[in-house]
């Protein structure tokens, strides 16, 4: 009986934590540069180009061409909107650097995000020409680390290569490489 009132007590103050989570966005300004709404509106300019991608798992390679629709592309790209740091519980912990030709965010000491850098490389236009970004997490069992880019044709606008690669290590066993090379055209 006891273990049934728990279960529905962490259930309610999940369902309660989501809820203010949801409520507190509505009013809420992006403070930094909005890339998840980014990537989404490239993935859905990218349909009908060709994507070519290399992947590396530790020793084993594989080459990969193909047409991604809409939802594949945000597939393929969900390492870059992981990395969009536009929630409320994150509105003060980065530092933020902002000149003419960048924006980058720095996760401040002390402050919890997998995100650790993120930088927005500007054209004289203003637009984004480059993405960069790295992240890290770990605890008792397992450590991850991972960085990526992409660029963006100067001459399109769209997204054309990107890169993530990744470390990572779980307790007792060997650390796990990983690398994706791609370039669109």
């Amino acid at each position: 009986m006891i273990k049934k009132h728990l279960v529905w007590t962490l259930a309610v103050l999940t369902l309660l934590s989501c809820q203010s989570e949801i409520s507190n966005r509505e009013g809420f300004v992006p403070p930094y540069f909005q890339l998840e709404e980014f990537v989404k509106k490239q993935a859905s300019q990218l349909e009908g180009k060709t994507l070519h991608k290399e992947i590396q798992i530790d020793e084993t390679k594989e080459t990969v061409h193909l047409s991604p629709d809409k939802e594949n592309w945000l597939q393929e790209l969900d390492f870059f909107i992981q990395a969009d740091i536009n929630r409320p519980s994150l509105a003060s912990a980065y530092e933020i650097v902002e000149d003419a030709s960048a924006l980058s965010y720095t996760l401040k000491k002390g402050e919890k995000s997998k995100l650790k850098f993120l930088e927005i490389v500007l054209d004289q236009q203003g637009y984004p020409s480059k993405i960069i970004f790295k992240m890290a997490g770990s605890n008792t069992f397992y450590e991850s680390n991972t960085d990526g880019w992409l660029s963006i044709s100067a001459d399109t606008k769209l997204i054309d290569q990107f890169e993530v690669t990744g470390r990572q290590k779980v307790m007792f066993l060997s650390p796990i490489l990983m690398q994706v090379k791609a370039k669109i055209e």
